[in-house]
């Protein structure tokens, strides 16, 4: 099973349904790798993007499996994404900001920029990471974030997988560990549905 949230169903679809749009795709990126391309110009992609999102193994020495994309109709992904081999760990120095994206930030050349992550991820490291320093305990542990969705974020020194939960994906916040993910992709929608509908609430 794969959440339609994944970028493969993503993809897929964007083929199907806009095959002029693929046709002409020259890059595909996850919003944080897009992030760190217009900062830095590099291709460089991060191990938590690819990992969590792409279907990529970052616990194999061959992380993409290419006859996966080729059995879902998309084999010529490599060709429209510019994808690399390999991933960046998180936090891996991508290179130093270009002056156009210096400029925009207020910024000099001289920052560096690393391999980002997505955004519950961000929040899972905020949480765990200052349990990082003892991985046998850290899987007692768990991370809570709130937003527009919520997920429920544990990380562990060996994959663990659970039905109906993401993962485990290997590195992609923290190297070593595995990292699980679950949750509920529109609980902001649903509080702002129950404040709707409850007698104190309203527009």
């Amino acid at each position: 099973v794969m959440s339609p949230e994944m970028e493969t169903p993503k993809l897929m679809w964007l083929k199907r349904n806009l095959p002029a749009t693929w046709n002409e795709a020259g890059y595909l990126f996850d919003l944080a790798d897009f992030l760190t391309w217009k900062a830095t110009r590099s291709l460089a992609r991060s191990q938590c993007t690819l990992t969590a999102k792409w279907t990529y193994l970052a616990h194999e020495e061959t992380g993409w499996r290419r006859d996966f994309f080729k059995l879902v109709g998309i084999g010529d992904l490599f060709e429209h994404g510019n994808l690399p081999d390999k991933a960046s760990p998180v936090g891996t120095d991508i290179g130093q900001l270009t002056a156009d994206a210096a400029a925009d930030l207020g910024l000099t050349q001289k920052c560096r920029v690393g391999a980002g992550v997505i955004d519950a991820y961000a929040g899972a490291l905020g949480v765990l990471g200052g349990f990082a320093g003892d991985e046998k305990d850290i899987s007692r542990h768990l991370a809570l974030i709130a937003g527009t969705s919520s997920c429920v974020m544990a990380m562990s020194q060996d994959p663990q997988p659970f039905a109906g939960v993401w993962g485990p994906y290997y590195g992609a916040a923290l190297p070593k560990l595995w990292l699980s993910e679950g949750g509920q992709s529109a609980t902001g929608a649903l509080l702002d549905h129950i404040i709707r509908w409850h007698g104190a609430g309203g527009e």
